[in-house]
């Protein structure tokens, strides 16, 4: 992770990078640039705690094989880590609201049928969302 103050915006400013994280209750900017990675931004309004991370490819939701696949390790791993993070810091699950951002198409080859590799990162990032009921 890059951080730096910004003298535009007067802020602290964190880049997070593929496969980091960043959760803060500071007013500070986070920023990142996705491509056919997805980003994913919590926010508890009450306690004013919030967090971005930066997954490179999808996890799975199936109990069984979430801790073997080498997927998993990325948009399982992404989301666990900084709402574990989150939680620490004061925020309360129930009150978490998220965005999700990425999942672009930038290269030629990423598309396929189903959707490729993009596709399957915002499937999954709604998909995780849905089941852990965080809207």
């Amino acid at each position: 992770m890059y951080q730096h103050y910004n003298n535009k915006f007067g802020k602290q400013i964190y880049i997070i990078h593929p496969g980091e994280y960043y959760a803060s209750g500071e007013a500070v900017l986070i920023s990142t640039v996705l491509g056919s990675c997805v980003g994913v931004a919590f926010y508890d309004p009450q306690s004013r705690i919030g967090g971005l991370n930066h997954f490179m490819l999808p996890g799975s939701l199936d109990a069984k094989s979430f801790m073997t696949s080498e997927t998993g390790k990325y948009g399982m791993f992404a989301m666990e880590l900084l709402i574990n993070e989150l939680i620490k810091m004061g925020a309360r699950k129930e009150r978490l609201r998220a965005k999700v951002f990425g999942g672009g198409h930038v290269l030629q080859n990423d598309a396929g049928e189903d959707g490729g590799v993009p596709q399957s990162n915002i499937n999954f990032a709604f998909q995780y969302l849905e089941t852990e009921r965080i809207p």
